[in-house]
């Protein structure tokens, strides 16, 4: 008996605390306020966790919320992404800004995508899933009779 024999380690992830590339359906589980620790500094971050409960693995996406200039440019810019991705209106953004838990639950569309160089896999914000069951199309009697401007 060999020491991995009751591990299926073929199947392991490539990366147990990202996403699998590719479009997929995830929940946020967290959205907090947050410090992580940077060569040896507090650095004040947004954590927002979200999962793939099919595939069940989990990732952090943070916003760094200090830093230069061009940090808090780019920062703006990818909040900004996502809270229009997750269809929140401009009204509510300062809300949301207080009360980052509100996220909590939401479904979301992302985009996981690799890194070219550092092979890290990034979270890039699609939108609102659509719904499950798309509207029944086949009955189209409400247009019988309708011409197009085309003769038809």
């Amino acid at each position: 008996m060999g020491l991995f024999d009751t591990v299926d380690i073929e199947n392991a992830a490539d990366d147990p605390f990202a996403l699998k590339e590719g479009r997929q359906v995830v929940v946020i589980t967290k959205s907090e306020a947050d410090e992580i620790t940077v060569q040896g500094r507090e650095v004040p971050v947004w954590r927002i966790t979200v999962a793939n409960q099919e595939d069940d693995l989990e990732q952090d996406v943070m916003f760094w919320l200090e830093g230069d200039e061009k940090q808090t440019a780019r920062t703006n810019t990818a909040i900004k992404k996502m809270l229009i991705a997750l269809e929140i209106p401009t009204s509510e953004w300062q809300d949301i800004s207080n009360h980052p838990e509100k996220l909590v639950d939401m479904r979301v569309t992302i985009d996981a995508v690799k890194a070219k160089k550092s092979g890290r896999i990034f979270v890039n914000w699609v939108g609102i899933p659509l719904p499950e069951v798309a509207p029944n199309t086949a009955d189209l009697s409400v247009f019988a009779g309708e011409k197009s401007g085309m003769g038809f």
